[in-house]
């Protein structure tokens, strides 16, 4: 609450403005007041325990008696419940003291949650004039209790929430084993019914592995049902939360790394109806700044009259604000850009950048807000509390075992058919999923992240990884029990033991790999690929065609005879390199390590949305396996050219030459960067944006996004689907084939 300008003093005492005005600060702290700023200013400090939560209780339910007859039965109806539940039970005093919530939350937060929860099931009855007895209400208010003060807990201190909430009388005895988290309110008979996930099936086809959204008990929906979450987010972001501006509730999702949170937000986003409804995904890294956010949100909006900007064609947005604990927290402690989020949410608008209109603010209507974080904690972020009191905030946490289970083995069942695999084969692909479960947890477990080694972090993401690779291969090269395993070692080595930094580290997940093989293949098996075997997809010779062509090699994942075999795959590449590089030549001695590297990259290289980072002392390689690697894959490598004035325009021009290799001409392309080629941190956000959701904020001009939405429709009609060209869901397709087609790989 510094003042860094000269007449900071002058205006603390009053001196230039009108007697009539006076100037009030409301701050959380005074972290950051000098010593003199705090002796020219009276403070009152206002406990948070001065007025407490009951107030705004008490003043909910006025307010809503005032709205009719039928309210003010509500009111009569709900005082008691809540004083049994609240008032009377010290409901929120026994969960901010004996249990521990994901993110620091007041009082007065989770009460407003519980009554935001309360009115917009409400509001579901209110819209058909429909008359609730004491029982129903209380069913409601049981729910909004359980989620609202218990959403941000984890599983161990939700089974005591739902003890708590029992023994206080919650009207519903839930099944052996359950938790009142598992049920939900069903407004139809308003009646408590169980959360239940149905078996899923993968989507027949050829859709990428990247693109399948498995639901779980929080997104699975079945007929009219919904899942947990999509249930919280339905209902809370169609709650009016202010008139002038017209706005609704908005919905916090919080998690460790790989607990869908971004997911569940695409699954729900995946039900909209366009031509109704829009959403906009913005990823925040530590490098967004308040002018990016903004011209990122703004590049959505149009102008619907005078200073009243709305999404196009006055449609309702849900703009998705994914990553929000990221961005950066200066040395006094403030996140701007959140700030910036905050004045979006709160007041419906922001200040206009333009230069002639600075000071004039811009409304913004037809705004939902979903947002997505982690834990904070351990070197992540916290939100502002200012924040974090717009939001309704649950905790996603990890899907049980059985889920997982249930996931990847119904991906493997799909695949590994009897009719397409050998009974043997089909019986061992039946243990793969408890196998790749039992070692991640045991990795996950024992090697932990320190300072030094910050990146030994093992979610649930490195279980797809692994899954991806093993369903990457084709069923004809696995035709024994062995093939199959060997190519189950080798993905969970390059998943869990590549990103390793110490050798005796590698040498844990070798050995646990080789343990968990005996525990669930059989020693016989596990012996067989103690050497674990490499898989390669650049093995086969080239094929003609029926008039003598020579038509490219097919790209076959493999497992490798020898690394003499690949070394001499790869010279003949290298060769060929040199040829058609004249001016870019690399003379390589292929030793073992570096075949072995090779092989890794290629193996990233080959899957869709395949990015890696490469980490290791300057002038062992890595830029020269990369581009080998890529030239193997027959991608375009593209790479910047940085001079001392090359800057954000610059940059700019590069990405715009990027997108139509890989969006436009629909060509592979990989993207090598290096760390010195990383010239400010404002990059880092472009990239990351890049690799996210593909869209870089502000690369396009409006009348370049809209013929690239017009390509995408000529594509799709000429593939014999008649659409119309104000349709606005393409612009987006011509994005994620960018980032499909397109492969960074950073040198640092």
């Amino acid at each position: 609450m510094d003042f860094h300008c000269w007449d900071s003093f002058s205006v603390l005492r009053g001196a230039g403005l009108f007697p009539s005005r006076r100037i009030v600060f409301e701050v959380e702290n005074l972290n950051n007041a000098s010593p003199a700023t705090v002796s020219r200013a009276g403070i009152v400090y206002v406990s948070a325990t001065d007025v407490g939560w009951k107030p705004l209780v008490l003043s909910w339910l006025n307010a809503r008696a005032q709205t009719g007859p039928a309210a003010s039965e509500e009111k009569a109806l709900l005082t008691p419940l809540f004083e049994k539940y609240l008032f009377g039970a010290n409901t929120l005093d026994f969960a901010l003291r004996e249990l521990r919530h994901v993110m620091p939350v007041s009082a007065q937060i989770l009460t407003v949650q519980v009554l935001n929860l309360l009115a917009a099931l409400l509001r579901h009855f209110e819209t058909r004039n429909e008359a609730l007895t004491s029982l129903q209400y209380e069913r409601v208010l049981t729910y909004a209790l359980t989620w609202g003060v218990g959403g941000l807990l984890e599983t161990e201190d939700r089974l005591r929430f739902d003890a708590f909430l029992k023994s206080l009388g919650a009207p519903h005895a839930c099944e052996e084993g359950l938790t009142l988290f598992d049920y939900w309110v069903e407004l139809e008979t308003k009646t408590f019914q169980k959360w239940s996930a149905r078996e899923w099936t993968p989507p027949p086809g050829s859709a990428t592995f990247s693109s399948i959204l498995a639901p779980t008990t929080d997104s699975e929906r079945q007929g009219k049902r919904k899942g947990r979450a999509e249930y919280l987010v339905t209902n809370l972001l169609s709650l009016p939360h202010s008139r002038n501006p017209p706005s609704f509730q908005a919905v916090l999702l919080v998690g460790g790394p790989g607990t869908a949170k971004t997911s569940t937000a695409l699954m729900f986003f995946s039900k909209y109806q366009l031509s109704e409804r829009l959403w906009k995904r913005v990823n925040l890294s530590s490098a967004t700044t308040p002018e990016r956010f903004q011209q990122t949100v703004e590049a959505e909006l149009e102008r619907k009259t005078g200073k009243t900007y709305c999404p196009p064609g006055g449609k309702q947005m849900t703009l998705f604000l994914d990553d929000m604990s990221m961005p950066f927290v200066n040395a006094w402690g403030d996140q701007v850009t959140l700030e910036l989020g905050r004045q979006l949410i709160e007041q419906g608008g922001m200040y206009f950048l333009d230069k002639d209109k600075r000071g004039d603010f811009k409304t913004v209507i037809g705004m939902q807000y979903l947002g997505a974080m982690n834990h904070p904690g351990g070197g992540r972020n916290d939100i502002p509390n200012r924040l974090k009191s717009k939001f309704f905030s649950f905790n996603m946490i990890l899907p049980s075992l059985a889920s997982v289970d249930n996931i990847y083995g119904a991906m493997l069942r799909s695949r590994f058919t009897p009719k397409a695999a050998s009974p043997k084969v089909v019986e061992l692909s039946s243990r793969l999923t408890k196998a790749t479960i039992d070692l991640w947890l045991n990795v996950k477990k024992t090697l932990l992240p320190t300072p030094n080694r910050f990146h030994y972090v093992f979610n649930m993401r490195d279980l797809s990884r692994v899954f991806q690779g093993v369903l990457s291969c084709p069923l004809e090269v696995l035709t024994s029990e062995e093939r199959l395993v060997g190519l189950w070692k080798n993905e969970c080595l390059r998943v869990f033991a590549d990103k390793l930094s110490r050798e005796v580290d590698k040498q844990f997940v070798h050995q646990a790999a080789h343990e968990v093989c005996s525990t669930h293949f059989g020693r016989e098996l596990a012996k067989a690929v103690h050497e674990t075997p490499w898989f390669a997809d650049f093995l086969r010779e080239g094929v003609e065609d029926e008039s003598g062509e020579l038509l490219p090699a097919p790209k076959i994942y493999e497992p490798v005879p020898s690394l003499d075999v690949v070394r001499a795959k790869v010279n003949f590449y290298l060769e060929k390199y040199n040829e058609d590089n004249p001016s870019k030549q690399m003379n390589l001695v292929m030793f073992d390590a570096a075949v072995t590297h090779l092989m890794a990259i290629s193996r990233i290289i080959q899957m869709p949305r395949g990015s890696a980072m490469l980490v290791g002392v300057g002038g062992s390689g890595k830029q020269s396996l990369a581009r080998l690697a890529a030239y193997i894959a027959g991608h375009f490598t593209f790479q910047i050219t940085v001079t001392k004035t090359y800057n954000d325009n610059a940059l700019f021009d590069d990405l715009r030459c990027l997108y139509a290799s890989a969006g436009q001409k629909n060509q592979a392309t990989t993207f090598l960067l290096t760390d010195l080629e990383i010239k400010s941190e404002g990059f880092l956000e472009y990239f990351n944006s890049l690799l996210s959701t593909g869209e870089v904020a502000g690369l396009f001009a409006k009348d370049e996004r809209d013929s690239k939405k017009n390509a995408e429709i000529h594509l799709v009609n000429f593939r014999g689907r008649q659409l119309r060209a104000t349709e606005t869901r393409f612009l987006p397709l011509f994005y994620v084939r960018e980032v499909t087609d397109m492969h960074l790989y950073i040198d640092t």
